[in-house]
């Protein structure tokens, strides 16, 4: 199994394992920079959705470090980590009131 090819079944498991029915991923806060020729480091706060059939929707904030290698023209990714540094739960709002 190739890197890619486990990146997404660990991201299977986790999004089935965690009952959730869609997610939404947000960088921001990205740097980039080059401490050699052919090598890149990236940096960026990471805030991810996940929502469960009921509308709970869990929010976990985090950071994302890698280091990237170009290699015969292509950028790859060599190295990385995910620090999810809390998360939220939030609950589904309260169904209104029925009218009279």
């Amino acid at each position: 199994m190739n890197p890619v090819e486990m990146r997404a079944l660990l991201a299977k498991r986790a999004f089935d394992g965690g009952g959730f029915v869609k997610t939404s991923h947000h960088l921001t806060n990205v740097t980039v920079s080059f401490p050699i020729a052919d090598v890149a480091t990236v940096n960026a706060y990471v805030q991810a959705w996940h929502w469960k059939a009921d509308n709970t929707v869990v929010v976990a904030p985090g950071t994302w470090d890698a280091e990237l290698v170009r290699i015969d023209g292509q950028w790859l990714i060599a190295k990385e980590k995910l620090a999810i540094v809390g998360a939220a739960v939030i609950a589904p709002p309260a169904a209104p009131p029925a009218s009279k």
